[in-house]
C-alpha cells in the first residue's frame, strides 16, 4: 500500500509539473511569436527619432512622407494616430438607432500596403475613399449580424464629423498582435499634410529586404534637409544630434524607453526567467519520480540537494513576486483614490457638463466633481506636448483636465506661480509639470 501511494504521488507530481511547464511555455510562445500573424513582419519597421538620449515614437506627417519617398527600397509607408479615439456611434437597425462604444484608429490608406489584413469583404483599396473605414469580423457580426457590412453607415455623435462608411471587413487579428481588432478609419488627406509641428503619428514602413535597413537610414541622413525639423523647436538646433532608428515589428514588442510608444510590451528578461522556472519545475518533478533505490548514495544526495536548492529558489522568487504585487497594489499614487468614483461620459453629457455637475453636487455624499480626458494612471503614454522653455525645446506628456482637477484629486502642488500660461489657439492653457522623485509630488 505504501509503494502504491508513493507511486501515485510521484505520477501526480510529474503530471502537475508538465501542466505547469506547458502553461508557462504557452505564455513564452505568446510573447516570442508576437506579430507572427504578419507575413512580412521582419520587413516592417517603425521609425523612431532620438535626440539628447531621449527617443520618441512619434513623427509629423510631412517627415513621414519625406522618408517614404527617400529610397526605392521602401515599398510602402503609412502613418496612424499615436492614440485611438473612443467614439460613441450608432447604426440604423430596423428604423432605430442602436448605440455602440468603439475604438477607432485614424490611419493613412497606405496601411494596407504595409500591414497584411486578411480581407473577408473589400480589398486593399478599401481605405482609399474619404470617410471610409474597415472593421474586424467580430465587430461586423456584432453590429450587423449575418448581413454584409459593406457600405453600411457608422454615425458618430459629433456634429462636424461625417458618417463613416464601411468599405471592408478583415479577419480578426490574434491577441498577440500590435494591430488590435479596432476600426481603422481613413485619415483626412489634408490633415496636417504640411504641418511640421504636429508630431502625433506613428510611422511604419515596409522594406523590400530587411538587410537594406542601414543603407536606407544612411541615404536619408545624407540627403534629408532637417531645416523644418529644427525650426519646429522640438529637437534643438543641432542637425547631427538627431538620430533615426528603424525597429522591426517583432522587436517592437521588447523595445523600451521610447516616449509615446503605445505598442504592447514584454521583457526578454522575464521570458528567460519563465523558461528557467519551467525547466526547474520539470527537473524537480523528474527527481521526485526517480527510483532512488537503484542509484548510489552519493548520486542520491546530490539529487536531493539540487532539488532542495531549486525549491528554495522558487519559493524565494514567489515571495519576491508577492512583495512586488503587494507594492503595486498599495503604493501611494500621489492622489486620493479610495473615495474617488470614475465614470466614462458620452457626448451628450460632455456638452452639458455644468448641468451634470450641479445635478451631481445635489447629492450630499458627493463632495466635488472634476473632469479629465484620460483616466489617471491608466496608461504609460498620454498626449504629447512640445514647448520652448528658456530658449530650449522641451517635450512632455499632458492630460487635459478641468481647473479643479488637482484640488479634487488631492494632488499636492509643491511649487506654484511658476506655471507658464500661454495663449494656444485662443485658449488659455495652464501647464503643470510633475517631478519624478516621489509619488506625492506634482
Amino acid at each position: 500500500m505504501k509503494t502504491i501511494a508513493q507511486n501515485f504521488l510521484s505520477v501526480l507530481g510529474l503530471s502537475i509539473a508538465f501542466v505547469a511547464f506547458m502553461l508557462i511555455m504557452i505564455q513564452v510562445n505568446y510573447d516570442l511569436g508576437f506579430d507572427s500573424c504578419q507575413k512580412n513582419a521582419g520587413s516592417i519597421f517603425r521609425l523612431d527619432i532620438e535626440q539628447g538620449g531621449s527617443a520618441k515614437a512619434i513623427v509629423c506627417r510631412p517627415f513621414a512622407r519625406a522618408f517614404t519617398e527617400s529610397s526605392p527600397h521602401i515599398k510602402g509607408g503609412c502613418i496612424m494616430s499615436a492614440w485611438s479615439n473612443n467614439f460613441l456611434l450608432y447604426v440604423e437597425q430596423n428604423g432605430k438607432q442602436v448605440n455602440y462604444d468603439e475604438d477607432v484608429w485614424s490611419v493613412s490608406p497606405e496601411i494596407m500596403q504595409v500591414f497584411h489584413f486578411d480581407m473577408l469583404e473589400g480589398d486593399a483599396q478599401s481605405l482609399d475613399e474619404p470617410n471610409s473605414v474597415i472593421i474586424p469580423e467580430s465587430t461586423a457580426r456584432r453590429l450587423f449580424g449575418n448581413e454584409s457590412a459593406i457600405n453600411k453607415q457608422l454615425h458618430v455623435y459629433i456634429p462636424q464629423m461625417a458618417p463613416m462608411t464601411v468599405k471592408g471587413v478583415y479577419k480578426d487579428f490574434p491577441s498577440n498582435s500590435s494591430l488590435k481588432n479596432s476600426m481603422y478609419a481613413s485619415m483626412n488627406p489634408k490633415e496636417s499634410y504640411d504641418d511640421w509641428e504636429n508630431w502625433g503619428y506613428l510611422f511604419f514602413l515596409r522594406l523590400d529586404d530587411p538587410a537594406n535597413k542601414e543603407s536606407v537610414l544612411d541615404n536619408f541622413r545624407k540627403n534629408f534637409n532637417a531645416k523644418e525639423i529644427l525650426e519646429s523647436n522640438l529637437f534643438g538646433e543641432d542637425k547631427d544630434a538627431i538620430v533615426y532608428h528603424l525597429t522591426s515589428l517583432p522587436a517592437l514588442h521588447f523595445l523600451t524607453n521610447v516616449d509615446f510608444d503605445t505598442m504592447p510590451k514584454a521583457s526578454r528578461q522575464t521570458i528567460f526567467v519563465l523558461i528557467s522556472i519551467a525547466f526547474i519545475i520539470l527537473i524537480i518533478a523528474g527527481i521526485n519520480f526517480t527510483n532512488f533505490s537503484r542509484i548510489g548514495r552519493r548520486m542520491r544526495n546530490m539529487l536531493i540537494g539540487f532539488q532542495l536548492a531549486a525549491s528554495l529558489v522558487l519559493i524565494a522568487g514567489a515571495l519576491f513576486i508577492h512583495l512586488q504585487n503587494y507594492y503595486m497594489r498599495h503604493a501611494p499614487l500621489g492622489y486620493d483614490k479610495n473615495e474617488t468614483v470614475v465614470a466614462h461620459l458620452n457626448v451628450k453629457i460632455n456638452r452639458n457638463r455644468e448641468a451634470f455637475t450641479n445635478r451631481l453636487k445635489a447629492f450630499e455624499d458627493i463632495k466635488d466633481v472634476t473632469y479629465s480626458q484620460f483616466l489617471l494612471s491608466s496608461q504609460k503614454q498620454y498626449m504629447g506636448y512640445g514647448r520652448d522653455y528658456n530658449g530650449k525645446p522641451i517635450t512632455f506628456q499632458c492630460i487635459p483636465v478641468s481647473s479643479s482637477f488637482l484640488k479634487v484629486m488631492g494632488i499636492k502642488v509643491t511649487e506654484a506661480g511658476i506655471s507658464a500660461r500661454k495663449t494656444i489657439r485662443r485658449k488659455q492653457v495652464a501647464i503643470c509639470l510633475t517631478k519624478r522623485r516621489g509619488p506625492n509630488m506634482a
